[in-house]
């Protein structure tokens, strides 16, 4: 009855968690709030955005898509007029970095990291103390990814007054050149006006550059960052729980199925079965009986190893009444089967009667 109830539960646990996790997972697509990300050759691929500048903290929402890769530090690089340097793992006399998901803490800034995102996308929270560089709208930002194996993405992340996020920027990317500063206005004779045209395109490209990528990251103002993270993560344990459970399940069906097979052939008069058995038992104090019982009929039949340990319970006493003579003739009986542990025990008994 009780292994009944317990299979009919683990079920009921089973079909709930995976229903559980199908519904989670189909509801909450990784990333909504961003442009997707693609990785190319299974090369991994990132993103950073801009959250908040709070009492000298900084928070940035760092988008992942890394397919049987693993994280082990996050690292941002200010290049710009203020030089300083944030590491999750605290390496290289760097600040400390925190990294987290959905509140879940991966790193604290002093710790090294694992943590592998899977096939999907994933939104990692860095919180970083400001040195002076957003304050001052002095910044160049330069976000890298280090994955195990030595593989590593850098993204820009050129914040000049920090609501202004570049667009991705993979592996290597070469800073952005500075603002240039506004042309004197061409002269009406028409000898300097040929030269003076690839210097107004030139501008013309470097200033539409920002204007395009600041209209392509506009649009996540709100972003539910901590939410994707959080239900991504309890997906992950559900589906953690539910292999657990099914597991548990499947090892208790094999121990069942051996167990019974096990009495089965001790039933049918097996001897090696019967010890086995009574091995299994021995163990549990409300199971003596029929440990002892398993063990006799075993050692009726002639195991060497049964009549050996009938003959320690003969004449120790324990489960049985104690009887140094029977102890003897079980020991003998085994010793003539070559049990070397059972020719001594000879000795000691016969010693023993005298």
């Amino acid at each position: 009855m009780r292994q009944s109830k317990l299979s009919h539960l683990n079920i009921a646990l089973l079909a709930a968690c995976s229903i559980l996790a199908a519904v989670l997972s189909a509801a909450s697509p990784a990333s909504a709030a961003y442009p997707p990300l693609a990785a190319a050759d299974g090369k991994p691929a990132i993103a950073a955005h801009r959250v908040s500048f709070v009492n000298d903290t900084v928070q940035l929402t760092l988008q992942v898509l890394a397919p049987g890769k693993m994280i082990e530090a996050v690292r941002i690089d200010n290049l710009g007029g203020t030089p300083s340097l944030w590491r999750s793992d605290g390496r290289d006399g760097a600040a400390p970095l925190a990294v987290s998901q959905g509140g879940v803490p991966l790193s604290t800034g002093s710790m090294p990291m694992i943590f592998r995102p899977g096939n999907r996308e994933a939104l990692l929270s860095l919180s970083l103390k400001d040195n002076g560089a957003f304050v001052g709208k002095n910044t160049d930002f330069r976000v890298t990814v280090f994955f195990t194996g030595g593989e590593r993405v850098m993204y820009a992340l050129n914040a000049g007054d920090f609501p202004i996020i570049a667009p991705a920027q993979i592996t290597q990317t070469a800073p952005p050149p500075p603002a240039p500063t506004a042309a004197p206005a061409p002269v009406a004779a028409p000898a300097p006006a040929a030269p003076t045209k690839p210097a107004s395109t030139a501008q013309t490209t470097t200033q539409d550059a920002p204007t395009t990528q600041t209209t392509q990251v506009a649009t996540p103002a709100v972003t539910p960052a901590t939410t994707q993270a959080a239900t991504s993560i309890l997906t992950q344990i559900i589906r953690l729980l539910v292999a657990a459970i099914a597991i548990i399940n499947i090892g208790f069906i094999i121990i069942f199925i051996l167990r019974k097979r096990l009495l089965d052939r001790a039933a049918g008069g097996d001897a090696q079965a019967q010890f086995a058995a009574f091995k299994t038992y021995i163990g549990k104090q409300n199971k003596l009986d029929l440990a002892m019982q398993f063990l006799s009929q075993s050692a009726e039949q002639g195991n060497a190893d049964a009549q050996y340990e009938l003959g320690i319970r003969y004449k120790t006493g324990y489960g049985v009444e104690q009887d140094l003579d029977k102890a003897l003739e079980l020991f003998e009986k085994s010793a003539a089967q070559g049990h070397s542990a059972a020719q001594l025990k000879v000795a000691e008994c016969k010693a023993e009667l005298g």
